[in-house]
C-alpha cells in the first residue's frame, strides 16, 4: 500500500502478487463490483446490511463497552470496602487479578471460535457470562466465591470486547 496522498493503492489478490489500483476505481459507484471484489477478495464483507441495522449493532457494541468500563471502575473503587465487609483483605488482590488472568486467557479463545461459531452467538453467549457471573459476585457469601465470579466475569467480558472489535472491523471497511 502507498501513502495516503497517492493516487493508486496496493491491494493483495489471493496469489500473493500487489498490483495497484487506481485511487478512483475504488470509490466508483455502488454499481461497480468489480473494485469491491478486487479489494474484499481475501474476506465476506457484507455489503447489504441497511443503516438502521449498521448503527444498532454499533450502539449494542458501544453499550457492551461502556458496561465492561464501568464494571472495571466499580471494581476498583469498591475494592477497600469489599475487602473489609469479608475481612479477609490478604487476598483482596486477587479480586483484580484474577480478573485480568481470565480476561487475557479468554481473548485468544474467543478469537479463534469467531469464525466457526458466527460472531453473534458468541456475543449473546459472552453477556449471557457476564450476567451470570455479576448475579453470581451479588450473591457471593465469602471472598472466595466473589474471587470466582470475578475470573468468570472477566472471561465474558474479555469475550464481548473482543468479539465487539471483531464485528467493527466487519462491519466498516478500511477505505
Amino acid at each position: 500500500m502507498t501513502d495516503r496522498n497517492s493516487r493508486e493503492i496496493g491491494v493483495k489478490p489471493n496469489n500473493g502478487s500487489v498490483t495497484s489500483v487506481p485511487r478512483d476505481r475504488l470509490q466508483s459507484s455502488p454499481q461497480s463490483n468489480e473494485s469491491t471484489s478486487l479489494l474484499l477478495a481475501s474476506f465476506d464483507f457484507r455489503t447489504d446490511i441497511s443503516r438502521a441495522r449498521f448503527w444498532a449493532i454499533i450502539a449494542v457494541i458501544l453499550i457492551n463497552n461502556t458496561l465492561a468500563a464501568y464494571d472495571q471502575t466499580v471494581l476498583s473503587t469498591s475494592h477497600p470496602v469489599v475487602s473489609s465487609y469479608f475481612q479477609s483483605s490478604h487476598i483482596a488482590s486477587w479480586l483484580t487479578t484474577s480478573f485480568m488472568l481470565a480476561n487475557i486467557a479468554a481473548s485468544p479463545i474467543n478469537v479463534a471460535l469467531a469464525d466457526p461459531l458466527g460472531r453473534r452467538v458468541l456475543m449473546a453467549g459472552n453477556a449471557m457470562i457476564v450476567l451470570m457471573a455479576t448475579t453470581w459476585c451479588a450473591l457471593a457469601k465469602s471472598m472466595t466465591s466473589l474471587i470466582c465470579g470475578r475470573a468468570v466475569c472477566g472471561f465474558g467480558l474479555a469475550g464481548s470486547g473482543i468479539i465487539g472489535a471483531l464485528m467493527c472491523a466487519d462491519l466498516i471497511p478500511i477505505e
